[in-house]
């Protein structure tokens, strides 16, 4: 029995692969350069409360990265994280940001509430230096102090 076999050109062909070789890790060094204003980053903490209070079932917990450059103000708002019914302390958090959205100069800080029907339970009476200034981004540790009667002490 005779089997046909087509005639390749493996010189053309390699200089194909070749080229489709290169192109293709071309574009997937270009796909893993990342410009540093599009580099993620995080602060990672846990805040707490020191009263043995539960908490009402529509509390929610909302945690804040705000830039402090006025003192006297809140000023905006860079990451936010946010749980509902967030049970007892204390509560992990991790507040992803871009890099660019951070000036390495400026003052940045966490702010943590609890709040439930509109009132707040809970909150930071200054927000908690991170990122710059030798303040850290990791191992945040977030203290909020107690803000009305609402919540009811455990029994």
């Amino acid at each position: 029995m005779f089997a046909i076999h087509p005639v390749i050109n493996t010189r053309s062909h390699s200089r194909t692969n070749t080229a489709l070789g290169m192109t293709l890790i071309l574009l997937g060094m270009t796909a893993c350069q990342s410009r540093p204003e599009d580099v993620s980053r995080e602060v990672v903490g846990t805040a707490t409360y020191r009263e043995r209070i539960s908490l009402p079932d529509e509390a929610q917990l909302m945690i804040s990265l705000v830039d402090m450059a006025n003192p006297a103000d809140a000023g905006p708002t860079i990451a936010e994280f946010s749980r509902l019914d967030p049970g007892s302390p204390p509560y992990s958090f991790r507040l992803p940001y871009l890099e660019k959205a951070v000036d390495p100069n400026g003052s940045y800080g966490v702010d943590a509430q609890i709040s439930a029907a509109g009132e707040t339970l809970f909150h930071t009476p200054e927000p908690v230096p991170v990122l710059t200034g030798g303040s850290p981004d990791d191992g945040v540790e977030v203290l909020m102090i107690r803000s009305n009667n609402r919540a009811t002490p455990f029994p």
